[in-house]
């Protein structure tokens, strides 16, 4: 007497795989390149600001840095102070800028 082996544990050629989901791990290096994205973006904008600020801003900067009262430990105040200007935009512009290679705006 034959006795009929149950197939049913093994996937039939017509029905596809089922595909593994995307693990806490996966999700979490996705999450941490998008935040390092953010952070490059963010840090390029920076750069980028900061270099057409003291471009544009050639003549005054270098009138701060030869007046007699100008120190070393002025520098880091400067920058910073500097810096502090990109924070006038908000992250729309900001990606806005850098999507359009336009840089920051010169006034």
């Amino acid at each position: 007497m034959a006795t009929e082996h149950s197939n049913e544990s093994q996937p039939k050629e017509d029905q596809p795989l089922p595909q593994a989901e995307s693990t806490p791990v996966e999700e979490d290096k996705e999450q941490a390149a998008s935040h390092s994205n953010e952070e490059r973006a963010a840090e390029d904008f920076g750069s980028r600001y900061l270099r057409q600020v003291t471009a544009d801003f050639a003549d005054d900067i270098e009138k701060l840095r030869t007046a007699s009262d100008f120190k070393e430990s002025s520098v880091p105040v400067l920058i910073q102070a500097l810096k502090e200007g990109a924070a006038n935009f908000t992250e729309k512009e900001k990606r806005e800028m850098m999507d359009q290679g336009r840089g920051i705006p010169s006034e």
